[in-house]
């Protein structure tokens, strides 16, 4: 007995709540009160139990279950299945009008259902499509052992079997899957080989019985083999070594109603309701006094160390457990100025000199300190040495002063100290001067060195060199000789303000604003200095470099606006990671060099309001492993965040916001997100919002994806959620499909008449094509040679179209410049949709000037009433032309494409789409370089997509029907209707025949076809390029590329990068 009572002491003072030191506990805002049980999924999201609902956290939103079906009662236990379901063991409750029954509940896909009825206690998963329950039962009206329930997933049904009867309480998994419980007289196991076999044959399962407490209320076996007991009044554990088992501490160990035990990812075990965590004999314990929220209900360890605190207050993020700690005024340390560790324990000036006590509860001043402070550095023989602007001190441990002087108030901005391997003692100020001590005093002889304001002095004593930051330059001493760093050899231009030295004798110089530098090779006499000055425009408070230290691991720390760290490869990369409030870090106090680094690795620095002592680990600069990262929901308009499983179909018209979850808080500031939306969006965008701002998203199905990255390590593996808009009716395919065959029998029955009329007319009359052209608009005759609004000259007939001719014309006023007029006929002018083509046209143009689409002069009204518009005259072939002569090269292919491309772009830009792209609208000029200017002419059919369109894009069919892109037979265009015209150009210009010669009966295929038949050409096409040219072929306009600029380069470069080929090898002779 006595040696078990010794044993409780040595762990009671092992285990000893940590006196007054605080810990980063963080308020989760907007939580919900009164939670009493939690769990993390496999996508790493929270699930927690209130009183009367159960919800979902994603780290920045609390989802609900009540409007997906959830009840008014109270959660258990947490689980998920195999299929991504959720498990809900619940107690009835009458608050809010509960059905005080429970049961087991399965949410997934937006629906909560009840698997089976009565008082949950807890659910677990077992193997893929079984789960474990424990359902609670009662014998005179009080709680007994619960029955043991396994649920095996049949035909999309869970079906329930009955295992134990009046057997169990609250169940536990170990590491082999065997199920523990409490059970009456100790506890119970059951192996997960039996229950896997069972399946409710009739026969008993061997239940394994072990001796013990009756009060025990949970049990579990972590990894290493020991046994942990948990009850409402006490705690105990048993390792393999150990004949009987251990209590643990009833100060740390009583009055938990929920008789909490886990294991965490790390092995370690957490109790409750003083907050222990760790392995037998280590415990380390957080309780009200270390700013724990009382009383706590429930708490968490997440995969990435975090501990998640559920109390009756809300929910709380302990960021860093017990690897972070700090003291602020309350406990003695306030606004430290400097920090000094010896061999007689931890340092720091203040408002005098603190020393932190033996049991690290608070800060002391040492008596007759008052008014001392300043910079602190090591003096001999256990001794340290105080610099203030107006003394200088040389102190024992206890606060005895062993030598003082006073020193005149130079109004420098403080005393700086550094002391040398032989001893020498050094004092910067506004000069640096050599300390000399004489008995109990001070004095002090000036260096000759150029006036210089030091606001820093640091020892490298790995190379016996000391360092002096001051004005715009820094100085060192070496063998007795100093040397000087300036703008000349790469310093900014700027104030320097802090030194750090790395172990290989680089330097880090911090400025008094947000700027570093690092200086390879400092003492050389040829200094290689890199600058990083990625913050300097940042408007923050209290900007600047207060200190730029190197720990014991290689580590280097800046204490700007905030705190940043990084190993010495990635400072040098300029990849700082910040800590911040978020962390439970204070921003680093603006004056002095308050940063200590300790043997062990740990760093203590000063706060605006505390000293921090920080133990990361050994990797923690170093190593970035992929964080967890899903798709939580999504807010539609000013709608509510919904699930994304429970999201159907989004209309056309909403604003989608789409919600990131990630329980990564370790290091969160570095956690950086990429996402795109497929198929339209294949290049990643990059952020930093975990609330991506999606806009109205296009009719048709798309896949978001996104990744996680945490600072420079590898990305995580894509999460991807499904998201559909549906098309309207009139977009619908079976619509769609009937529009495309009503107007190719009608084009097919208008050719059909043509071709009859054009056989009647030939056998009439002689060819007289261009009188005919001219006689037929008595009033273009009347015009030829007259002035339209004294101006433009009208010529002879150039063209004649369905909607328009096309005449010379002369610009009188800006010297007889060539145009082209086109005169609109006159008995269409009556309609509707002839006078908005008309408007259309003169807005469409009006806003374009780009050298590769034809220009607009003017416009008007003829006197004869038919509207006209003139246009510049462009002196060339056309495109269809030049095909027609078969000496079109790879290098003109990709001249004409990328210009083409560029046009498309530019139109599209101002909201306009050609609708009738094809080689008779593409005019290669002649002046200038002959061949190689492209220009995009014809806007008849233009369609403008502007607020004031009723339909929003739609307008009439038109369009040249080979061409034409299967959505215009609804008269409905965007960008890549276009560019689905522009893609059968490509292909006409490469073989020199149209897609329907080659490819005969394609269809709903010709993509497919297309990319098949590129893999034979002999032109070497990249796998993009093929992708992008046959996915512009697309039935379905979302499918295929939105931007023509891109779209023509990636095709164009591959082209220009093919060898030089002869006739016979060209695609055109392929083809044929």
């Amino acid at each position: 007995m006595r040696q078990a009572w010794r044993w409780i002491c040595v762990t009671m003072m092992a285990a000893a709540p940590a006196c007054a030191q605080h810990y980063p506990i963080v308020p989760v805002p907007g939580s919900p009160h009164g939670i009493f049980t939690m769990m993390q999924d496999s996508q790493s999201a929270i699930w927690m139990g209130t009183i009367d609902d159960a919800l979902r956290f994603d780290g920045q939103h609390f989802y609900s279950l009540r409007p997906y079906g959830f009840p008014r009662e109270t959660p258990n236990s947490f689980a998920e299945d195999s299929d991504g379901g959720i498990w809900i063991a619940t107690q009835g409750t009458d608050a809010n009008g509960g059905s005080n029954r429970g049961g087991l509940y399965r949410y997934q896909a937006g629906r909560v259902e009840k698997v089976f009825s009565g008082d949950g206690l807890t659910v677990m998963a077992l193997a893929p499509g079984i789960m474990i329950g424990a359902i609670g039962t009662e014998i005179n009206g009080r709680p007994a052992y619960g029955d043991l329930y396994l649920f095996r997933k049949s035909n999309g049904n869970w079906i329930a079997a009955r295992v134990a009867e009046e057997q169990a309480d609250h169940l536990t998994l170990d590491h082999q899957g065997d199920v523990l419980f409490p059970c009456p007289g100790g506890w119970c196991e059951i192996a997960k080989w039996q229950l896997l076999q069972w399946h409710d044959s009739g026969s008993p399962l061997e239940i394994q019985k072990h001796p013990g407490s009756p009060l025990i209320e949970r049990v579990l076996r972590d990894r290493y083999g020991c046994m942990w007991f948990r009850a409402e009044a006490f705690a105990s554990y048993q390792c393999p070594a150990d004949a009987k088992p251990k209590l643990i501490p009833e100060s740390i160990s009583q009055f938990d109603a929920s008789a909490h035990l886990e294991e965490a990812p790390d092995g370690r075990v957490l109790t409750l309701v003083s907050l222990a965590l760790g392995r037998p004999g280590s415990l380390r314990v957080a309780t009200g006094s270390n700013g724990l929220p009382e009383p706590i209900d429930t708490a968490m360890v997440a995969k990435d160390g975090t501990i998640w605190i559920g109390a009756e207050s809300g929910l709380y993020r302990f960021m860093y457990p017990f690897n972070l700690e700090y003291w602020d005024k309350e406990y003695g340390a306030e606004s430290p100025y400097a920090l000094l560790r010896n061999a007689k324990g931890i340092f720091a000036s203040s408002f005098g000199i603190l020393k932190l006590n033996d049991g690290r509860g608070r800060w002391s001043l040492l008596p007759g300190t008052e008014g001392l402070g300043g910079m602190l550095v090591p003096g001999p023989h256990e001794t340290f040495l105080s610099a203030t602007r107006n003394n200088l001190a040389q102190l024992s441990p206890e606060g005895k002063v062993i030598a003082s002087s006073a020193i005149a108030d130079d109004l420098s901005a403080g005393s700086f100290m550094a002391r040398t391997q032989n001893g020498d003692l050094w004092l910067g100020r506004n000069g640096l001067y050599r300390v000399i001590e004489q008995g109990n005093r001070f004095t002090l002889h000036a260096e000759r060195l150029p006036d210089v304001r030091i606001l820093d002095l640091q020892y490298d004593s790995v190379h016996d060199t000391l360092w002096a930051c001051g004005g715009n330059e820094v100085d060192f001493r070496k063998n007795g000789v100093w040397g000087r760093i300036t703008q000349k050899d790469g310093l900014l231009d700027l104030a320097c303000g802090s030194i750090g030295i790395e172990q290989n004798g680089d330097v880090w110089v911090g400025y008094r604003v947000n700027a570093v530098s690092w200086i390879r090779n400092p003492t050389s006499g040829h200094p290689v200095i890199q600058n990083y000055t990625r913050w300097l425009n940042d408007v923050v408070p209290n900007s600047g470099a207060h200190f730029v230290s190197v720990d014991a691991r290689g580590r280097l720390w800046l204490g700007t606006d905030v705190l940043r760290f990084a190993d010495a490869d990635a400072a040098r990369a300029g990849d700082w990671i910040k800590l911040d409030e978020q962390d439970g870090v204070a921003p680093p106090w603006v004056d002095g060099h308050p940063f200590l680094s300790d043997p062990d690795g740990s760093v203590w620095f000063g706060t605006t309001h505390a000293v921090v002592h920080f133990s990361p680990p050994d990797d923690f600069a170093a190593r970035f492993p992929p964080p967890p990262v899903f798709i939580a929901g999504f807010s539609l308009g000013q709608n509510l965040a919904t699930l994304a499983d429970a999201v159907g179909s989004i209309p056309h018209n909403a604003d989608v916001v789409a919600h990131v979850g990630s329980l990564q808080f370790d290091r969160r500031n570095a956690l950086h997100i990429r996402y795109r939306m497929l198929p339209e969006q294949t290049s990643w965008v990059y952020t930093s919002d975990l609330n991506l701002h999606l806009g109205k998203l296009r009719w048709g199905h798309h896949t978001l994806q996104v990744q996680a990255q945490l600072a420079t390590g590898p990305w995580s593996a894509a999460a991807e959620q499904p998201v559909s808009v549906p098309w309207p009716i009139w977009l619908s395919w079976p619509m769609l499909l009937g529009f495309t065959v009503a107007a190719g029998a009608a084009a097919k029955e208008g050719r059909r008449l043509r071709k009859r009329r054009r056989a009647r007319a030939k056998k009439t009359f002689p060819e007289l094509a261009e009188w005919r052209l001219t006689a037929l608009s008595s009033e273009l005759l009347e015009l030829d040679g007259t002035l339209l609004d004294s101006r433009f000259q009208i010529g002879r007939v150039l063209a004649r179209g369905g909607f328009a001719t096309v005449v010379e014309g002369r610009d009188l006023k800006e010297g007889g410049r060539a145009s082209a007029v086109k005169i609109f006929r006159q008995e269409l002018i009556d309609k509707d949709w002839m006078a908005r083509r008309f408007r259309q046209e003169v807005l469409a143009l009006a806003t374009i000037h780009h050298p590769n689409v034809v220009r607009i002069y003017g416009h008007g009204t003829t006197p004869a009433g038919s509207p006209y518009l003139v246009m510049e005259f462009v002196d060339g072939k056309t495109l269809r032309q030049v095909l027609e002569e078969g000496r079109l090269a790879l290098e003109q292919t990709a001249s004409y494409l990328r210009q083409t491309g560029n046009a498309l772009d530019e139109i599209h830009a101002h909201g306009v789409c050609h609708r009738d792209l094809k080689p008779e609208n593409l005019m290669i000029r002649n002046a200038s370089n002959p061949g190689e200017e492209l220009v995009l002419i014809d806007f008849s059919i233009a369609i403008v997509k502007d607020p004031d369109e009723t339909l929003h894009g739609l307008s009439r069919a038109a369009g040249t029907l080979y061409y034409m892109a299967p959505e215009q037979a609804i008269g409905y265009a965007d960008s890549s209707t276009d560019i689905y015209s522009l893609a059968k150009i490509v292909m006409e210009m490469l073989t020199g025949q149209r897609l329907s010669t080659l490819l005969p009966n394609a269809s709903m295929d010709l993509p497919a076809r297309v990319r098949e038949f590129l893999s034979g050409l002999p032109v070497t096409l990249s796998s993009p390029a093929i992708e992008l040219l046959s996915s512009a072929l697309e039935f379905d306009p979302s499918r295929r590329p939105k931007a023509a600029g891109e779209f023509s380069a990636r095709i164009a470069l591959d082209l220009e990068s093919q060898p030089s080929m002869t006739e016979s090898q060209s695609p055109r002779s392929s083809a044929d």
